[in-house]
């Protein structure tokens, strides 16, 4: 697990997500673009809808 070799790195991650949900999210504090997947501390990406293609 990368974590385990770089467990400083994981903060950086998430100041980097924080970041980035605060320049494309609506509303960053309920993410509808970048997901936080709850196994572990991993993101992904949404699909986009009909309306936002």
């Amino acid at each position: 697990d990368l974590e385990d070799l770089y467990p400083d790195k994981s903060q950086n991650v998430d100041a980097l997500i924080d970041r980035l949900r605060k320049k494309i999210e609506p509303d960053p504090r309920r993410p509808k673009y970048i997901i936080t997947v709850t196994r572990g501390r991993r993101f992904k990406l949404a699909r986009a809808t009909p309306e936002q293609s």
